[in-house]
């Protein structure tokens, strides 16, 4: 099956990455300030966002005027929705294998089609969340 690179999908992963190019380029190249070049990458990803993704300009304020910021948050280990979907996810595996709904090899393919389908939709939001993570300990030097 594989992922489809189309000219569609190298556009959309290049205008996703294009926030994230502008602060490498305005820091590497420009010697810009962490926050400076944050900013500059903010506004090209709210253009990008508008312009090519289409988003809502009511979405746009929301998640940037209306949601209070904060200096972060633990992750509860036992309580985070996302790892108690981990969890029942492996524990399901393990107790479907062992009932023998499983054939040989079910593991191979469940993380073929997991990662074909999971990686073009996430690359974008995992860089992004890298680069702001390693902006936000730089600004701390």
């Amino acid at each position: 099956m594989g992922i489809m690179m189309t000219t569609s999908f190298i556009v959309k992963w290049l205008f996703a990455f294009s926030p994230i190019f502008t602060v490498l380029v305005l820091m590497i190249f420009k010697n810009w300030s962490g926050s400076r070049a944050g900013a500059a990458g903010w506004f090209v990803a709210l253009i990008a966002a508008t312009l090519f993704f289409g988003a809502h300009t009511k979405l746009l304020a929301y998640s940037q005027w209306l949601v209070e910021a904060g200096k972060g948050k633990s992750i509860n280990l036992y309580g985070h929705g996302g790892a108690l979907l981990l969890y029942s996810s492996i524990i399901s595996y393990f107790v479907y294998q062992s009932k023998g709904f499983y054939k040989a090899n079910a593991i191979n393919t469940m993380l073929k089609k997991t990662i074909q389908s999971g990686v073009p939709t996430s690359l974008g939001i995992v860089s992004m969340v890298c680069f702001a993570m390693i902006m936000d300990h730089w600004a701390r030097l």
